[in-house]
């Protein structure tokens, strides 16, 4: 796969995480999940997102920017090194906010956690 060098991650770069939340919360997701949404040092997602995780003490959480994309490198700038983790209800990657991100930052610099079957 190759694209423009804009796109390339390096090692400073931030890293996006999606982690895809079903209808049946917290209790849905795996161990791996979990943990990257205990540890990450900012949550964005939906209010309804939101309310299915557990609070968790010092992490800041933020609401869905409006519009997201064009927001994304203040977000980036915030937490350098850092990144982020996006919490979402939605799986399809290829309409979905995974796929602007990809399209964005590259793929290497996006981690997609699909929700559980």
């Amino acid at each position: 796969m190759s694209g423009d060098s804009t796109r390339q991650p390096d090692s400073a770069s931030p890293r996006v995480t999606v982690v895809v939340v079903g209808e049946d919360g917290w209790s849905g997701l795996g161990e791996a999940a979990r943990e990257l949404i205990r540890d990450a040092p900012l949550v964005i997602g939906g209010h309804r997102q939101q309310t299915m995780l557990p609070d968790i003490p010092g992490q800041d959480r933020r609401r869905w920017p409006t519009p997201m994309l064009p927001t994304l490198r203040s977000l980036l700038d915030a937490y350098p090194g850092r990144g982020f983790l996006l919490v979402t209800s939605g799986g399809r990657l290829d309409s979905g906010v995974g796929a602007g991100l990809i399209d964005e930052l590259g793929p290497a610099n996006v981690r997609i956690i699909p929700a559980g079957s």
